[in-house]
């Protein structure tokens, strides 16, 4: 008994711990853009939610998607002052403007994204 609570300790512990450290960040180096941007860790629902709106079987909605989980993941994208200074209304639009028409882009912060939530496989289905 006293060593099941001790697994139940361990477990309240590291989540405890997980939830404290926030989640995950990489900076990824967009070649085409020559700068590194922060990508941040979503939570698993909201990256599945986007998946399941948007599909992953259609070029355009696969683009969309991966606009979207993006501009949900990478702080920058997010920042006013950016969107304000490329003159965008819409908040998304700030990907699109900024990563082009450079598909590789668009792979290589989803890339990073996915794998960080666990979903590295689902990332050729995305790409195609």
């Amino acid at each position: 008994m006293e060593q099941k609570q001790s697994i139940v300790e361990r477990l309240i512990a590291k989540v405890n711990e997980e939830e404290k450290a926030g989640p995950e960040r990489k900076s990824v180096f967009v070649p085409a853009l020559g700068v590194e941007i922060e990508c941040e860790q979503l939570e698993l629902d909201d990256v599945l939610d986007l998946m399941d709106r948007y599909g992953t079987d259609q070029s355009r909605k696969s683009l969309e998607f991966q606009r979207e989980l993006i501009y949900m993941s990478c702080k920058l994208f997010r920042s006013e002052k950016l969107q304000k200074g490329l003159n965008i209304g819409d908040p998304v639009s700030v990907v699109k403007k900024v990563l082009g028409r450079n598909f590789d882009n668009y792979n290589v912060l989803t890339s990073t994204i996915l794998s960080m939530n666990g979903l590295g496989d689902v990332e050729e289905q995305v790409k195609n």
